[in-house]
């Protein structure tokens, strides 16, 4: 005989051979499928798309704002050191950085048809979309600028005299 109590989330069998009778209690457990990472990462190492695999965790046993989908970790790099087949939360990811404080990148001033480059010093770290400070090498000037890409940074129209000068 099976008897099943919804709101405990449990079932219970009764198997019965001749005189024996042996009754087994079971709990039901909702799964959820959440995306993991294959192998552990460390802060600065890029998640692609074939780093992730799928694997069913209990939902009773997730943080509220665990990652759900492959799309929302990658391309992002993990704050701390991550361990594989453990699920993620949005805090323990961050976009990598792009540009780095001391390093050398390249400014970008474009407008319209005009287009000029030339090397500064980052004076701080910076992911894609961040507006960093940058010092440009040639005047000895200070500009912010746009992360458009690694070691690239683009300065608006409004202050190509700083980067001239």
């Amino acid at each position: 005989t099976l008897k099943a109590d919804l709101d405990r989330q449990t079932f219970e069998v009764r198997l019965t051979a001749g005189e024996q009778s042996h009754v087994i209690t079971c709990r039901l457990f909702a799964l959820v499928s959440v995306p993991v990472l294959k192998t552990s990462f460390k802060t600065g190492d890029m998640i692609s798309a074939v780093d992730i695999e799928y694997t069913d965790l209990r939902q009773s046993a997730l943080p509220a704002d665990v990652l759900l989908s492959a799309d929302q970790m990658i391309g992002l790099t993990p704050r701390r050191q991550a361990a594989a087949g453990k699920p993620l939360q949005s805090s323990d990811l961050e976009s990598p950085m792009m540009v780095k404080k001391g390093q050398t990148v390249t400014l970008q001033l474009k407008n319209g048809a005009l287009s000029l480059s030339l090397q500064g010093k980052a004076m701080q770290n910076g992911a894609a979309g961040d507006t960093v400070r940058v010092l440009n090498t040639a005047s000895n000037q200070v500009v912010e600028g746009t992360v458009s890409g690694f070691q690239r940074i683009d300065v608006m129209p409004a202050t190509a005299a700083q980067i001239i000068n």
